[in-house]
């Protein structure tokens, strides 16, 4: 046996599993509050470049960009302002939320995406 350190795993994943239907609850709806928010701030002008879809989120959320806002600048936008985002495709950037994230961060990643909308909008 090289598992000595058997305990200590077990022990994390007790924790977790106590603690995983709160977190994960809070999760989706701090996806959920994304989304919203990002399809409530897109003007009209601009929900043909950049979509959420609000059906079926987990607790990640994928905005759909177009060739106008390709996903390599909005998410080197988001990465400017501390938010860390990865690409998904060539068409899209992902968005996660997990146990970390409070509604603080939320407010933060909405900020953001405000101020995407307003720069592209500017152009």
């Amino acid at each position: 046996g090289g598992w000595r350190q058997a305990g200590v795993l077990a022990a994390a994943a007790h924790i977790a599993l106590d603690k995983a239907e709160e977190t994960i609850k809070e999760d989706h709806a701090n996806a959920r509050k994304l989304a919203r928010g990002f399809n409530e701030m897109t003007p009209e002008s601009l929900k043909n470049d950049l979509q959420v879809s609000e059906n079926g989120i987990t607790n990640m959320i994928i905005l759909k960009c177009s060739k106008k806002i390709p996903p390599a600048e909005v998410k080197k936008f988001f990465q400017s302002h501390g938010v860390l985002v990865m690409l998904f495709d060539d068409t899209r950037v992902r968005i996660v939320t997990n146990w970390g994230i409070k509604a603080n961060h939320v407010e933060k990643v909405l900020n953001v995406y405000k101020e995407l909308v307003d720069s592209v909008s500017e152009r």
